[in-house]
């Protein structure tokens, strides 16, 4: 059995841990460790003792003690500790699982690119919809050509998220903390996912994604923030595809996210939970089920825990994750985010979904809130002046 050990073990990390509870019980691995700092519920600290492991208060002391003690780590943390932690995890000797995103600095993204796991090891990171089978199923279909020429992709994610979630920690909502950048924002949290997977559908090489060089955006705020919570972008990437993300925290309830992938033969729709649609040109349409979200994140986990023993299975890689952190680093260093008054926060939902639908930004349709987008570029080694970051004039 692997020997695993978990960096946090409430917020986030609670659904690491109660999928590393089924397979512990299950007999496919032992939880060697965890890192419960202070303020970590009891019943969370009950259930690690309970399945035998052993507790420390910090990442530091954890890792003094434990060096040689496990195989993987799940890392499970804030944004601005996930090169640090990763590198540490990396030089013990063990593979490690980094949360998405991949980082948010040039830096850091560069740092990870570099990591070089002891043999037999791995880097992974935590992009639990790109390790589905129907992705990969997918993406093979494009690269034999079963859909014709990809011609445009988009995104549209309408999650609502209240106060409670940007209270919820120190970092959530901020370009910056003391001690890293976080970046944290729609595109770089709760909606990275989506942004990711259309990335990698429309790239060739095996362990590459997409990588966008250039695009036009617009940035909103709605709440006491640093970062944004919604944003509209049109993203330009190799062989004249086009990719649309339109995302906003401030609406109404949730919607499943959807990704529309135009072919030069079909229309294909993931529904992210739900399922894909493909309508053919000539007419035809066909559907195939997604898993649910919790048998989604099931999948990943048993990817990462099967690699661990041995078995040749896909994860992903930073090189894969790194066009994400690119994109998002680029974007931050190059554009405002806008202040929107609270009377036009009604009307944010339906305008993102409308223009979308017509292939145009919130400033191209007719809303009087939107401002007119601003054009940046995503240099291939994502190389931005930090000092800018965060720092563009409204």
């Amino acid at each position: 059995m692997i020997r695993v050990a978990l960096i946090g073990i409430s917020g986030y990390g609670q659904t690491h841990l109660r999928l590393i509870e089924e397979q512990v019980h299950a007999g496919r691995l032992r939880l060697a460790s965890v890192v419960a700092p202070s303020g970590t519920p009891d019943d969370a600290l009950a259930q690690a003792h309970a399945l035998g492991a052993r507790v420390y208060p910090d990442f530091a002391t954890w890792l003094e003690a434990e060096r040689g003690a496990f195989d993987l780590c799940f890392l499970p943390i804030p944004i601005h500790l996930h090169a640090s932690m990763a590198s540490a995890v990396l030089d013990a000797g063990a593979s490690v699982m980094v949360e998405k995103p991949l980082a948010a600095s040039a830096e850091d993204i560069a740092t990870l690119l570099a990591a070089r796991p002891a043999p037999g090891r791995f880097v992974a990171v935590g992009f639990q919809d790109l390790h589905l089978p129907e992705a990969h199923s997918l993406r093979s279909a494009f690269s034999r050509g079963d859909y014709g020429a990809l011609r445009s992709m988009s995104v549209l994610g309408l999650w609502s998220r209240g106060e409670s979630y940007y209270g919820r920690n120190s970092w959530a909502g901020r370009l910056r903390v003391a001690n890293g950048m976080v970046l944290d924002s729609p595109l770089n949290n709760a909606f990275a996912h989506f942004v990711m997977l259309p990335l990698f559908l429309a790239s060739r090489a095996p362990d590459e994604a997409a990588q966008p060089f250039a695009g036009e955006a617009e940035l909103y705020r709605t709440r006491q923030i640093e970062s944004f919570d919604t944003a509209a972008l049109r993203l330009r990437l190799p062989g004249d595809v086009t990719l649309q993300v339109h995302v906003t925290h401030r609406c109404e309830g949730e919607e499943d996210p959807v990704i529309q992938l135009v072919c030069e033969k079909a229309v294909i729709r993931w529904t992210a939970n739900r399922d894909i649609r493909i309508r053919w040109h000539h007419g035809a349409e066909t559907r195939h089920p997604l898993p649910d979200l919790a048998a989604t994140r099931r999948h990943h986990f048993l990817s990462l825990c099967r690699r661990a023993q041995g078995e040749d299975v896909w994860v992903c890689p930073p090189a894969i994750a790194a066009a994400h952190s690119r994109l998002v680093v680029a974007l931050h260093a190059a554009l405002p985010i806008h202040d929107l008054a609270p009377a036009t926060h009604a009307s944010i939902a339906d305008t993102l979904r409308d223009s979308l639908s017509c292939g145009r930004l919130p400033s191209e349709s007719a809303a009087n809130w939107a401002r007119p987008a601003m054009p940046f570029v995503i240099p291939g080694d994502g190389r931005v002046e930090p000092a800018r970051i965060g720092l563009a004039a409204v």
